[in-house]
């Protein structure tokens, strides 16, 4: 993934994933349960490596619901993020921070298609996309550091 580009809304990349501190409880709540549960029942240590009593270390954990289907799926591709799914499996929600720090959020309809984004440029300009059921971008704006902003609507 790319860092948003600047004051450019309908160029902004649709954002994949979730930010840290979210991230950080998932991971430690998915390692904590899981790692407890997998020594119990295979009599050995969980697949992630353990780093220390208050640390797990994987590359991969997923949060499952009670009937196995994937929930929650925290990750680092391009930078951290966490993905958010309904019981249906489809994506709803992502969260990510891009390498350059630049934080995103996108929400998705029933069908998984994006319908809103925010995420702020490497400047801290705060952006919003929003998208009609179709995928195009309805609306579109940035907010400056001086308090002016530039809207765009298309129709």
């Amino acid at each position: 993934m790319t860092e948003p580009e600047q004051i450019i809304p309908s160029r902004r990349p649709p954002a994949r994933a979730m930010g840290p501190l979210v991230l950080a409880a998932l991971l430690f709540a998915a390692a904590a349960g899981g790692g407890a549960v997998s020594a119990v029942l295979v009599g050995g240590a969980p697949e992630a490596e353990a780093a220390g009593a208050d640390q797990v270390r994987a590359q991969r954990f997923e949060v499952v619901d009670a009937a196995g289907r994937l929930r929650a799926l925290p990750g680092v591709t391009d930078g951290p993020g966490l993905t958010l799914y309904d019981a249906a499996g489809k994506e709803r929600a992502a969260l990510v921070v891009f390498p350059g720090g630049s934080p995103g959020l996108s929400l998705f309809d029933a069908a998984g298609r994006a319908r809103a984004m925010l995420w702020t440029n490497p400047d801290g300009t705060p952006g919003l996309t929003l998208y009609d059921a179709a995928g195009k971008e309805r609306m579109g704006g940035v907010v400056l550091d001086d308090g002016s902003d530039l809207v765009s609507r298309t129709t």
